[in-house]
């Protein structure tokens, strides 16, 4: 639950946060990153993994690959990263924010 908070907590105020840099002619500043879009694809990974549910088997009756169990590290990782990449995005534009209070 926590990581979902998070995470669209970070889109909503990113997004608000490129739209104001728009507007003022910076948007170039907090443009689209690596390490976002590596945070969209552990996020995207892990939440599928999620719905699958069931343990995925790789030796039949010796390992079974536990399928949600990963796709919630995953997702909590995607959740770091988007605090992360948040913050980067809050420091590349804060000084263009100060300027225009």
């Amino acid at each position: 639950m926590l990581s979902a908070i998070v995470i669209i907590g970070r889109e909503i105020a990113i997004s608000a946060l490129r739209e104001w840099m728009a507007e003022i002619g910076k948007r170039g500043k907090v443009k689209v990153s690596g390490m976002g879009k590596l945070k969209t694809i552990l996020q995207i990974v892990g939440l599928s993994c999620m719905l699958f549910r069931w343990n995925l088997p790789i030796i039949p009756g010796v390992f079974e690959l536990p399928v949600f169990e990963i796709g919630l590290a995953l997702t909590i990782v995607a959740a770091v990263l988007t605090l992360v990449s948040a913050i980067s995005y809050l420091r590349a534009a804060w000084p263009d924010l100060k300027g225009h209070s």
